[in-house]
């Protein structure tokens, strides 16, 4: 595994994400979205899978999780629980799972918090870590739409 997700089905919102903290120099990877199959029921793969190529039917899917078109039109961007450029190799591609996203006001995802997830892989530098662990999380409204 790649960092722990605490999810919630219901609300199709992750809680929190923990994670150890091993940023890369690679770039961010395409805007490619995966859902997590084991969540729709039984017998669904482990591994999250492409969400444009996958053959599980969008409204089963959508009961269980967000998908894209939960973000179309809303104006709100995606907003990683567990950033992108905090990780390295296959954990960066899988922070673009979706139950990794939140609905995030636009401006704030691309000013402040992105300067704030930016400051982290300094600090964590400057202290001298060898390994940092992190929990980062999210506080849902009642709003589901």
């Amino acid at each position: 595994y790649h960092f722990a997700t605490m999810y919630d089905r219901d609300g199709r919102i992750p809680l929190y994400s923990a994670y150890v903290f091993q940023p890369d120099q690679t770039p961010r990877p395409s805007d490619t979205w995966y859902i997590e199959p084991q969540l729709v029921g039984q017998g669904g793969s482990d591994d999250m899978e492409n969400e444009t190529m996958t053959a599980i039917d969008r409204s089963r899917l959508a009961e269980s999780q967000a998908i894209s078109k939960d973000y179309s039109g809303c104006g709100y961007d995606r907003g990683h629980v567990n950033p992108s450029q905090h990780n390295s190799g296959d954990s960066k591609i899988a922070t673009f799972s979706l139950t990794n996203i939140v609905p995030q006001n636009y401006t704030l995802n691309q000013g402040e918090w992105r300067k704030y997830e930016e400051s982290i892989q300094g600090k964590a530098s400057a202290e001298g870590c060898d390994k940092t662990y992190m929990i980062t999380g999210t506080v849902p409204g009642d709003r589901k739409s």
